[in-house]
């Protein structure tokens, strides 16, 4: 199985979030799509516990 990475922001832009590298990680794509696609997504600080691996440097 392959898995597809894309970029995530963690807080949308949308919502005020920028494209700096703190507010960006890499999420598979399915796990993207899913995100977008459910009634209630997940807050961005839920989110980024969830998809950041350590801390930003």
């Amino acid at each position: 199985m392959r898995f597809q990475c894309t970029a995530e922001h963690v807080r949308a832009r949308c919502d005020g979030g920028d494209d700096s590298a703190a507010n960006i990680v890499a999420a598979c794509r399915a796990c993207n799509g899913l995100r977008h696609r459910r009634k209630k997504p997940p807050s961005a600080d839920c989110h980024d516990s969830r998809s950041r691996i350590g801390s930003p440097s």
